[in-house]
């Protein structure tokens, strides 16, 4: 859980008031244009506006080790996270390329924030059998 939330990014490059300009990335808010290049951990989910030989490994969301080649074709509404290769995800890495982005989600409402609130919730149930081993032994 705790590294889950060691994942934000200290800085993000922006384009703001026509101008590139680098800032908190918990400054990020959805409609901010991020700019993302080889080497970069991304800070927000997004949305692909255009891109150049972008592949993003996206292990820490996936588990899958082989990163992903993105691009900015849209894609049906249904299509499942994993297969979304028109969105960028928050925690997951630039392997190659660049590219310009739409921020859709920060902080827990993005994808891995939602799997960090599923694992805080899973966490804090206890199963039945530790329920009940807990009334046994306070008897």
């Amino acid at each position: 859980m705790k590294a889950l939330k060691k994942m934000d990014v200290v800085k993000a490059r922006v384009l703001r008031d026509g101008r590139e300009q680098e800032i908190n990335a918990e400054q990020l808010a959805p409609g901010d244009i991020l700019l993302l290049e080889t080497g970069a951990l991304v800070p927000a989910d997004g949305r692909i506006l255009s891109e150049s030989e972008l592949s993003i490994d996206e292990s820490p969301l996936t588990g899958e080790s082989v990163p992903v080649e993105k691009d900015a074709a849209p894609l049906e509404e249904d299509t499942q996270v994993a297969d979304r290769r028109n969105m960028v995800f928050k925690g997951t890495a630039i392997t190659n390329g660049s590219g310009k982005v739409v921020v859709t989600a920060t902080g827990m409402r993005t994808e891995i924030g939602n799997i960090s609130a599923l694992v805080s919730s899973a966490e804090a149930e206890q199963a039945p059998l530790d329920k009940k081993l807990q009334r046994l032994s306070q008897r």
